[in-house]
């Protein structure tokens, strides 16, 4: 197995290869081959999950903060760094569960076994 940081980078962006159905699979492989999740990706998945319904929030209501930070005279340096560094430690999180769920899946040789089965159909 090759531990180069492209096979690295490509667990981090990689398939969620427990999204495939073993319908896929040829029927003598569906069993031998079924990838469960792991932990890893369990937990990062609900972190990501929760970290872009924010953002979706906060993209639909920002006019309504725009508004409301104006009329309160809340557009201060202080108040704007204080989102700034809110702001990078919310993108450092998630790229936090990001590189641990490619680091758990380059570990993973079941993650390699049933990606390289699916490659193959």
């Amino acid at each position: 197995m090759d531990k180069t940081p492209s096979v690295f980078w490509q667990c981090v962006t990689g398939p969620k290869l427990y999204q495939i159905y073993p319908n896929s699979l040829p029927r003598d492989e569906q069993l031998a081959h079924l990838y469960r999740k792991n932990i890893s990706e369990i937990v990062s998945d609900s972190v990501l999950l929760c970290l872009k319904m924010s953002f979706e929030i906060c993209r639909t209501i920002w006019p309504l903060c725009l508004w409301y930070y104006y009329q309160t005279d809340s557009f201060t340096y202080e108040n704007g760094i204080s989102f700034l560094e809110n702001a990078i430690c919310i993108s450092i999180i998630g790229i936090y569960f990001m590189l641990i769920r490619g680091l758990i899946d380059s570990c993973s040789l079941q993650f390699f076994d049933t990606a390289e089965i699916l490659l193959r159909i």
